[in-house]
């Protein structure tokens, strides 16, 4: 035998165990070991799956940190482009407004830049209201508007139709009526100063305001008879009669009408019949459904919250909406196997963050096991693995409604976070898929925690690219998508040829899947893409 004191095995480098996994970069907010996301990375995540509202974590105001400390250190261009995705494509409320006002504070080049994409974030009354209350907080680094803030305002307030602004003028702290005032507006004329008026409480002449504003002040001193064609939020603290629930509820838009199943039961409109299968019609128009562009878990909400006295067939039309509201879900042509995270924080994160008594009861369990469930529904051969601190076992039928696959998902779990155990039952049960799916917020650290990792006199991977590596050993060709449910700067993969790390879920999820399946470029890359001087429909 050889000399071991001569020939003693080399000391392992400072470099990864495996040479193809990365040796990790940091930690992650659970303490697990993860990888640095490059700023840009960061700030994408943010934009589509950041609430402000705190997550299992973290705080709100943590959050806020860091989305202002990743917009500034990219450029006031990619912060521009940012601001339009997160509007346009990831459908966020409160990240588009704040990162406009960021870019106010970022010199010359970011003033120009909200003159050109102003009208692109700021689309309605409520996110006008949202840029009003970010800058008027002082949390960007300035309370004081400016010429070119309020020019916007005015111009964007100005474009605007009386019956836009009036349908818009729900909210209180700010009002609409708050931000006109500060605008600095000048009305076009008497009528139009007159309504301004109506809108910050000042006196106004009614024979001057249009015909469905005054008819609203009539009808709440009980001199107009006919329910006024006004948003629903206008009528709920007045004293209405049966009938006059039935009238609202046979005019009302679709969104109304899913989110008020629950108020038009309690006032007997659900008795009628002829009521109840047009309701059921409007919830299941395919039409209507696009035209809403209605996030799915939004259907999901609307089955759970409904109560035992909703009749069956608007149940049913609500199922059937979910299962039209996934059309934007791929088709994959590879062996799809996806791992959905069933633990606690999972179980416990509003998936909108906590904000208080505006806290959604929908999770992030939820949200990813209708993700999950719906995969399954357009790949019916796509393998599910729930995971917490290990695997689960689990057996779905793809021909089930995306409904009640996914409250089977959502029955598991709710322990500690171990990513690489979903993808080491794969590889253990050599399944060998070309495309993995993860749904989860990347709070992964039991498989390899921070400290162990300071212990150790290697550096290491993460266990998830470890499992990943091997994963590629027995195919070549294999790659991995890893959806992150939570705002993150972490991942528990780094980005390259064969890993997309990707945020949020709305549809722009598969879009940037499939984009990058197509050889279109990753996360970011979808974002620099958007074209600053037009407003294209999809990216």
């Amino acid at each position: 035998m050889s000399n071991k004191t001569l020939f003693a095995s080399a000391k392992p480098s400072r470099k990864s165990v495996r040479k193809d996994v990365p040796v990790a970069t940091a930690k992650n907010n659970a303490g697990g070991l993860a990888y640095q996301l490059a700023d840009k990375e960061a700030l994408a995540q943010f934009v589509v799956a950041g609430f402000l509202g705190g997550t299992y974590y973290t705080s709100a105001q943590d959050e806020l940190k860091n989305v202002l400390a990743y917009a500034g250190k990219c450029s006031p261009e990619f912060v521009a482009k940012a601001a339009i995705y997160s509007r346009a494509f990831g459908k966020m409320k409160d990240m588009p407004p704040l990162l406009l006002a960021h870019l106010s504070t970022r010199g010359t080049e970011g003033t120009a830049l909200v003159r050109k994409i102003f009208n692109r974030v700021i689309n309605n009354t409520k996110t006008l209201r949202n840029f009003f209350q970010i800058i008027r907080s002082g949390q960007v680094g300035r309370k004081n508007f400016g010429t070119a803030l309020r020019d916007c305002m005015s111009n964007w307030l100005s474009r605007k139709t009386e019956d836009y602004l009036f349908d818009g003028s729900v909210g209180n702290d700010p009002t609409l009526g708050d931000v006109i005032k500060l605008s600095h507006i000048k009305p076009n004329g008497k009528t139009r100063e007159n309504f301004h008026n109506y809108l910050m409480g000042r006196e106004y002449a009614l024979e001057l305001l249009p015909e469905r504003v005054r008819n609203y002040e009539a009808f709440k001193k009980g001199e107009y008879k006919e329910t006024p064609q006004v948003p629903f939020d206008f009528l709920t603290s007045l004293s209405l009669t049966d009938e006059q629930w039935k009238d609202i509820a046979r005019n009302a838009p679709w969104n109304m009408t899913r989110m008020n199943l629950n108020t038009f039961a309690r006032h007997n409109v659900l008795k009628d019949k002829e009521l109840v299968r047009l309701i059921a019609g409007r919830l299941r128009d395919p039409e209507l459904v696009a035209k809403f562009n209605v996030f799915p878990y939004q259907l999901m909400t609307a089955l759970n919250n409904v109560g035992s006295d909703i009749p069956h067939e608007i149940k049913e039309a609500l199922q059937d909406a979910l299962d039209l509201s996934i059309n934007n879900v791929p088709s994959f042509e590879e062996d799809v196997a996806v791992c959905i995270d069933v633990s606690g924080s999972m179980s416990s994160q509003p998936v909108t963050g906590n904000r208080g008594t505006a806290t959604t009861q929908v999770k992030c369990i939820d949200v990813a096991a209708l993700i999950t469930a719906s995969i399954l529904r357009k790949n019916k051969g796509a393998k599910i693995v729930p995971f917490d601190g290990g695997p689960h076992v689990c057996e779905l039928n793809g021909r089930d409604s995306v409904w009640t696959n996914a409250k089977k998902l959502r029955a598991y779990g709710g322990g500690a976070t171990n990513c690489s155990s979903a993808l080491k039952y794969i590889n253990d049960n050599k399944w060998n898929p070309n495309l993995v799916i993860f749904v989860s917020d990347n709070e992964s650290w039991v498989d390899r925690p921070y400290w162990n990792f300071h212990q150790s006199r290697n550096s290491q991977g993460t266990p998830l690219m470890e499992e990943f590596s091997r994963l590629r050993k027995a195919r070549s060709d294999a790659k991995m998508v890893c959806i992150d449910l939570a705002a993150n700067a972490t991942s528990q993969a780094p980005t390259r040829e064969n890993v997309l790390n990707v945020g949020g879920y709305s549809d722009a999820v598969f879009d940037a899947v499939e984009n990058w399946s197509q050889g279109n470029g990753d996360f970011v890359k979808v974002i620099e893409q958007i074209d600053l001087d037009s407003t294209p429909e999809r990216v």
